[in-house]
């Protein structure tokens, strides 16, 4: 069995938390979340931009993002037929 803390997937997760940090701080100050300041990002880099759109590129796929992806995403569908 091999030692969870090697795997590539935890050491990203690691790396990933440990460059946050520096982030945070600022979010901290002007009082936004991770997740916030991805979807604002996003908004600000193509400007309009749909709901199933902006759920994939800010990686906010909740639940609800998830169902509104899907319907979007179906109703692109049978518009295109």
């Amino acid at each position: 069995m091999h030692d969870i803390k090697n795997t590539l997937p935890i050491q990203l997760l690691h790396m990933r938390e440990l460059l946050m940090v520096r982030f945070r701080a600022v979010f901290v100050q002007v009082n936004i979340t991770d997740a916030q300041w991805r979807v604002i990002r996003v908004i600000n880099d193509l400007g309009t931009v749909d709901f199933a759109e902006l759920s994939e590129l800010s990686s906010s796929r909740s639940p609800a993002c998830r169902e509104c992806s899907g319907a979007s995403k179906a109703a692109e569908s049978s518009s295109a037929r």
